[in-house]
C-alpha cells in the first residue's frame, strides 16, 4: 500500500520511530507465539494521513482490529490492519486448519464464516500481547484492550471503525511462515503519537513529499492537504470552545461525520468525556449506567430506537439523546414512547445539542447527589 498522506520527517521522530518499532516487533512476538508458525513485522514509512486518502489506497478487503487505549490515554485508540487473505491465515492456523484449506481461504481473499469469528480471538491475541509491550515502552500509565474489529474494502469504512480525523500510520512489511509477504499498518491518533515522541511531530511540506515520491498521485496529495486543512480547521473550531471540566461520560452511537463532531464540540462545551462507539455495537445497557448516550437512528433503522427503550428499561440513570435522520412526526412519537431524554434533528447544530445536554447532565448530577446524602434521622427535628 502507498501510503499517499504527509510524511513524518525521517530525522524528527525517532522517539514515535522507536516506538512503532517496539510495536512492531512486539506484534510478531505474539503472533509467533499464538500461531505456531514464523512470523516477521518489520516497520516502514510513517505518514499522517486523511482517513478517505488511507481508504483509496485499499486495493481489497482488509481486516481492522480497534484497540482502546486506557489510563492516561483514556478514549484513545491503537488500530492494526492485515490484509483479508493474512486475517484469515492467522485464523486458519489458529484453529488449526488445513494448509490446503488456508491455502484455499488466502485465494478467495476475504474475511467471513469461520475465519471472521475465529479473528476475533487473534485480535483479543493480539491487544493482549501490545498491552504488555506499550507499558514497557511508554510507561504504566497506559493499557490495550480490544474494542472492536471489522472490515474495510476499498474506499469504504461501512462501520466508522477509523472515525473522521487525520491518523499517524505506520506501513509495515508483514511475512507468516512461507506466505508472500504484505503490508499491514499500525495507526495511531497524531495527539498520542506526539507524546509518544516527547515533541510534534516534524512534516514534509508538499514539496518534500513530491521528491520523496516522484511517482506519487498528484490529484491525491492535493485531496490529502484539503483533507488536512479542513481537520486543521475542525480541529480550531474545537479548541476555540474553552473546555469545561469533565463531569460525566458521553457514549456516542454516531457515524454521521458532521453529526459527530457536533457532538465532539458540545462534549468539550459541556463537561463530558466522549466515548464513541462503533458502528455495529450494540449499547449494553450494563455499560452505560450513569452516563448519557447519544444514538443516531437512519431511516428504516428504527431498532436503534429500540435501544433507546432497553437502556431506559434497564436504568432510569441512563440518559438517551436520539438524532434523527428524517424526524417524522412517527418517528418522533416512537422517540416520545421510548421515553428518550431528547430528540433532535439530524443536521444538528453544535449550539442547539449542548443547550440539551448541559441541562441532562445537571439534573443527572444533582440526582447522583441526592442519592448520595444520608437520610433524615426522624429522631431530631428539622432545623
Amino acid at each position: 500500500m502507498s501510503m499517499l498522506g504527509t510524511q513524518v520527517k525521517q530525522g524528527g521522530e525517532q522517539g514515535i520511530r522507536k516506538l512503532l518499532a517496539g510495536i512492531a516487533s512486539a506484534m510478531a512476538e505474539t503472533l509467533r507465539s499464538s500461531l505456531g508458525r514464523s512470523v516477521s513485522v518489520r516497520p516502514g514509512d510513517t505518514s499522517l494521513c486523511a482517513v478517505d486518502v488511507m481508504l483509496g489506497s485499499i486495493k481489497s478487503e482488509t481486516a481492522v482490529v480497534r484497540g482502546a487505549l486506557d489510563k492516561d490515554y483514556s478514549g484513545k485508540y491503537l488500530w492494526l490492519t492485515f490484509e483479508a487473505r493474512d486475517a484469515a491465515t492467522m485464523s486458519g492456523l489458529a484453529t488449526k486448519a488445513a494448509e490446503q484449506v488456508i491455502d484455499e481461504r488466502r485465494k478467495k481473499g476475504v474475511l467471513e464464516g469461520e475465519d471472521l469469528q475465529a479473528f476475533t480471538e487473534v485480535a483479543n491475541v493480539l491487544c493482549s500481547g501490545l498491552d504488555g509491550a506499550l507499558r514497557g515502552l511508554v510507561g504504566q500509565g497506559i493499557g490495550l484492550r480490544l474494542q472492536d474489529h471489522g472490515l474495510l474494502k476499498p474506499g469504504l469504512d461501512a462501520q466508522g471503525i477509523l472515525g473522521t480525523q487525520p491518523l499517524v500510520v505506520s506501513s509495515c512489511k508483514l511475512k507468516i511462515a512461507d506466505y508472500p509477504e504484505t503490508t499491514c499498518l499500525v495507526i495511531v491518533d497524531p495527539q498520542s503519537a506526539e507524546q509518544w515522541n516527547g515533541k510534534p511531530l516534524e512534516l514534509t511540506d508538499a514539496a518534500e513529499a513530491k521528491s520523496h515520491d516522484a511517482a506519487g498521485d498528484h490529484a491525491a496529495l492535493s485531496q490529502t492537504q484539503t483533507e488536512r486543512k479542513q481537520a486543521l480547521q475542525a480541529a480550531e473550531e474545537l479548541e476555540a470552545i474553552p473546555p469545561a471540566p469533565i463531569r460525566g461520560r458521553l457514549a456516542a452511537f454516531v457515524v454521521d461525520t458532521d453529526a459527530f463532531l457536533a457532538v465532539r464540540k458540545s462534549c468539550r462545551r459541556v463537561g463530558l468525556d466522549l466515548d464513541r462507539r462503533s458502528r455495529n455495537e450494540i449499547p449494553n445497557p450494563a455499560a452505560h449506567r450513569d452516563q448519557i448516550v447519544v444514538i443516531e437512528v437512519h431511516a428504516g433503522e428504527d431498532k436503534r430506537i429500540d435501544w433507546c427503550k432497553r437502556l431506559k428499561a434497564f436504568h432510569d440513570g441512563i440518559k438517551v439523546v436520539l438524532l434523527l435522520h428524517h424526524p417524522t412526526r412517527q418517528r418522533v412519537l416512537q422517540g416520545f414512547m421510548a421515553k428518550a431524554d431528547a430528540l433532535l434533528g439530524i443536521p444538528v447544530e453544535e449550539s442547539l445539542l449542548s443547550a440539551k445536554l448541559g441541562p441532562i447532565l445537571e439534573a443527572m448530577l444533582k440526582a447522583k447527589e441526592q442519592g448520595a446524602q444520608p437520610p433524615a434521622d426522624p429522631a431530631k427535628p428539622a432545623g
